[in-house]
């Protein structure tokens, strides 16, 4: 009997995932970006129908399934993967978790555990609710963890997201980009 995967659709069976891209993103955007939706620059409409094309494509090409790695902080919409997967078909796995510190959104944690809450247990929460019960009130759930870590080493920043993502016990895949420096 083979396993389920959650895809921003709903549960399916592995077996059915086809030809996967295991690390994409649909939309991305540093902490901030929200500046950009506050001011109409964001084109929602015209941003589903460049989805829709680049999709069709990806398919024409044997692709069935897409993990959307998009972090938590970077833009992630699952309301967007799924009319996007709706549209198109494509199998789309969304991602639970956070960047890596030196782009992600370390402040609002650092302020957090500055004044005395206990981080790893809310990022452990978080996660575990976005697999198990969906993102935020959508009902979508993630299907991945993604986590990152700096160049050369896990932070102690990083280490809450690590621990936290082993707390999960999920039989989700867990996404591991290691940052690069950049060429001197």
């Amino acid at each position: 009997m083979s396993g389920m995967t959650n895809t921003v659709t709903g549960p399916v069976s592995s077996d059915v995932l086809g030809g996967v891209l295991a690390h994409e993103h649909f939309v991305f955007g540093y902490p901030g970006y929200a500046g950009d939706i506050s001011y109409d620059a964001f084109d929602r409409d015209a941003l589903t129908a460049e989805m829709v094309e680049v999709a069709g494509r990806i398919k024409a090409q044997g692709i069935s399934t897409i993990v959307d790695a998009t972090a938590n902080e970077c833009g992630r919409d699952v309301e967007l993967l799924k009319d996007l997967s709706i549209a198109t078909g494509l199998n789309v796995i969304c991602s639970t978790g956070y960047y890596y510190q030196g782009e992600g959104a370390p402040a609002y944690f650092m302020f957090r555990a500055g004044v005395g809450y206990n981080v790893e247990d809310e990022i452990y929460q978080m996660m575990k609710r976005e697999l198990y019960e969906g993102v935020a009130k959508t009902g979508i759930k993630a299907g991945v963890i993604k986590l990152a870590s700096s160049h050369g080493e896990i932070t102690p920043y990083e280490q809450n997201f690590f621990r936290a993502a082993w707390r999960a016990k999920t039989p989700a895949c867990v996404s591991l980009p290691t940052q690069q420096r950049a060429p001197a």
